[in-house]
């Protein structure tokens, strides 16, 4: 015979399970589907993207990877992404080596990458093991509002820059036109100067030529020696 405590033990046990960590709000029907929730979702998280993995070694690896500074100068010196299968000794140089060798030997899916970012589509969710319900539309827009205003003022920047390049370059244009309108407005007057100076010689020439008409020499002088009588 069936104890009433007993009874009331298995109706409890029959209420569903909502997880309330970061707002999920997925209910379960036990406790070790809640378990393997917890344990896919929010155990190994992110605190920079909000990412999850499902052990602390993948989570380890994601940081070191993507929010690691130093990691990125180390790498461009030397192997440092090391396999993802726990206990494979192999290091890379490049994460698509890694993700082929994941493919070749570990039997990876073809289309599988590590720091594959989650496009938001909004109003579609994907159910996965256990009852898992995970919104896409709950994903981070990959650009915020901050590096938008940096890419509008950099924009700005870039249009002021032009303007005063062009500006500058129309100042020199203008410049260019006067100095060549100078030099016009010199070589004239330098012509006309010497076709002045030129009149004034032929005019010279012409009063010494008649001056020189004018001229008489006297009865009484003789040029050469005298002769001797």
């Amino acid at each position: 015979m069936v104890q009433p405590e007993d009874t009331a033990g298995e109706a409890a046990h029959s209420e569903p399970i909502t997880c309330r960590l970061a707002n999920c709000s997925v209910s379960f029907k036990s406790t070790a589907a809640y378990e393997e929730h917890y344990d896919m979702v929010h155990r190994n998280i992110c605190r920079e993207c909000s990412r999850s993995f499902l052990s602390l070694r993948l989570l380890d690896i994601h940081i070191s990877e993507t929010h690691d500074a130093f990691f990125k100068i180390l790498s461009k010196k030397k192997p440092m992404y090391v396999c993802l299968v726990d206990g494979c000794p192999e290091i890379f140089r490049h994460d698509d080596k890694r993700t082929r060798h994941l493919i070749r030997v570990h039997q990876y899916p073809e289309a599988f990458s590590f720091h594959q970012k989650r496009k938001q589509r909004k109003g579609k969710s994907s159910k996965g093991a256990a009852g898992v319900k995970k919104s896409e539309g709950d994903e981070q827009p990959e650009v915020d509002g901050e590096t938008i205003k940096k890419r509008e003022a950099r924009k700005r920047r870039r249009q002021q820059k032009k303007k005063k390049l062009s500006e500058q370059a129309k100042l020199r244009g203008s410049d260019m036109q006067v100095d060549e309108e100078s030099k016009t407005d010199k070589t004239g007057e330098e012509s006309n100067t010497e076709d002045a100076k030129s009149e004034v010689t032929d005019i010279e020439m012409a009063d010494l030529e008649e001056t020189m008409r004018e001229l008489r020499i006297p009865k009484s002088i003789h040029f050469g020696r005298k002769r001797r009588t």
